[in-house]
């Protein structure tokens, strides 16, 4: 990122910090330890026709059809991949009106800013289509007017987070695992790597294990949306709480599949899990076993490396960062060393990162930089935007 000199100082005003993902969105102020408002990437409309009598409006984030009879979701990104409706799938974005939706609660209603005072950075992937940035600074400028804006890779901003300039960043999100190196402080997009699973896919394949015995059987229309988005919502918290990632997993399946562990319901009902608990997550390495020609994420990341030039290869084996909320699956940092130590050269130093707030490791990188005295001659400003136009977002933001 090159600096300019219009650019003004937003430190006094914090600027906020914008980290859109495919479950979630997270959003909060520079300087921040963490995001203040975290909601479902997702926007609802009425699955009723217009006008009928006592039927609800349109909803966004965490206010969706999960909660609310009789509505659809419209979401940010070009599929349904987790939840009721992913947000921005595989960083992808389709339903621009959604997105507005979205950020505007965030925004007015959530941190209770007034755009017009607020800088935003907002996080996006490595290889996000040039047309997509401008339209994004198209939005925040003309449609929020905000006063200044930057766009910064994520998996720069989770390395950020834990103090690191370069290093492998593993990012397993909902609906993608990505894998990108990053060399001080810049993504080397041609060595990225993504596996089209993350942990909607983990969720849909332990209902699969399940099977339809407790009720989760698929069903069309807008009552069964709404039993859809509450089933999948019970499924993320039963991974949440039972599922993990074997460091052995044909050992433990051997072994372990006799062990049953309870989890208890809403209605007091009970769900037994066996070796359910650890085959669902066994997908993000092995996805075969949902038939997914895929490699894993280990195989993945090993490639990533393969694909840097040879001078940085040994730094970042030595500095693998983990983010993404998939990564919160009890053992995967630990399985991901293993596997990778296995895989890597003889002699060579593996050494994985990790920390307890990695799911939201892009936005806290986000919101460390933005609040340096350094960054502020990075800002594009309105009147640049005004100047050069949506393009100045490709000239600008590295």
């Amino acid at each position: 990122m090159a600096g300019h000199n219009s650019s003004r100082d937003y430190l006094g005003d914090m600027a906020v910090v914008m980290d859109p993902g495919s479950a979630y969105t997270k959003a909060g102020f520079s300087g921040d330890e963490r995001p203040r408002a975290v909601l479902r990437s997702t926007a609802g409309r009425p699955a009723y026709p217009p006008g009928e009598s006592g039927r609800v409006g349109g909803f966004r984030g965490s206010n969706v059809a999960a909660d609310h009879p009789g509505v659809y979701s419209a979401s940010p990104g070009p599929s349904e991949c987790d939840g009721v409706c992913d947000g921005v799938c595989d960083g992808l974005i389709s339903d621009w009106d959604a997105l507005e939706r979205l950020w505007s609660s965030l925004l007015q209603d959530e941190l209770q800013v007034t755009p017009e005072e607020h800088a935003v950075l907002a996080t996006d992937p490595p290889l996000t289509p040039p047309s997509q940035r401008r339209r994004l600074a198209q939005l925040l400028f003309e449609g929020f007017g905000v006063p200044a804006l930057q766009l910064s890779h994520a998996p720069v901003l989770a390395l950020y987070s834990y103090g690191l300039v370069t290093g492998l960043v593993v990012d397993a999100g909902s609906s993608a695992t990505r894998v990108c190196p990053v060399v001080t402080g810049y993504c080397l997009p041609h060595a990225a790597r993504s596996l089209p699973l993350g942990g909607a896919h983990v969720s849909a394949y332990l209902q699969r294990l399940l099977g339809e015995g407790v009720g989760w059987k698929e069903e069309e229309g807008g009552v069964a949306c709404e039993r859809r988005g509450r089933r999948r919502s019970l499924l993320r918290e039963v991974k949440r709480q039972s599922c993990y990632v074997s460091q052995d997993f044909e050992r433990e399946l051997q072994q372990r599949s006799a062990e049953v562990t309870e989890y208890r319901l809403p209605d007091n009902t009970t769900v037994a899990l066996g070796n359910e608990r650890f085959r669902c997550a066994e997908l993000l390495f092995c996805p075969s076993l949902a038939g997914a020609a895929q490699p894993g994420v280990h195989i993945l990341a090993t490639g990533s490396v393969q694909e840097s030039a040879p001078e940085w290869r040994e730094e970042l084996m030595a500095n693998v960062a983990v983010c993404g909320g998939s990564s919160l699956l009890g053992g995967f940092p630990e399985r991901l060393q293993g596997e990778l130590e296995r895989l890597a050269p003889r002699g060579a130093r593996v050494r994985v990162f990790s920390s307890g707030w990695r799911h939201y490791a892009s936005w806290l990188g986000g919101s460390v930089i933005a609040g340096l005295s350094s960054f502020q001659p990075l800002w594009i400003t309105s009147a640049d935007y005004q100047e050069h136009g949506p393009d100045v977002v490709q000239q600008r933001c590295y």
